[in-house]
């Protein structure tokens, strides 16, 4: 099994923290959401640290910017948890085929 820290490898593991951030906030957990949204930033911040990721940081910082929108109290953002599953499901995807 390959667990270099690849793009694909971070980004699917992002995928999965927003999964957990959707189902956390289904749930009514506020304490997953918010512990789910600190690793997804955790996350944010090792692929804007990767060197084949700085052309996109501009996409990373948006994706940032609206998962702490979407976790907040204060929504200026219209983003939907559908948007945000339909977003990150071929990382996963793509993810688990690289790694068979």
């Amino acid at each position: 099994m390959n667990s270099e820290r690849t793009p694909v490898f971070l980004m699917a593991n992002l995928g999965t923290e927003v999964f957990r951030i959707l189902t956390a906030e289904k749930q009514g957990d506020q304490e997953a959401v918010l512990a789910a949204n600190s690793r997804a930033q955790n996350i944010l911040d090792a692929l804007k640290e990767n060197l084949e990721m700085y052309s996109r940081e501009g996409e990373l910082t948006l994706l940032s910017t609206a998962l702490s929108d979407y976790i907040s109290d204060n929504k200026k953002l219209a983003i939907k948890g559908t948007s945000l599953r339909a977003y990150f499901l071929p990382f996963m995807i793509r993810a688990t085929m690289v790694s068979h």
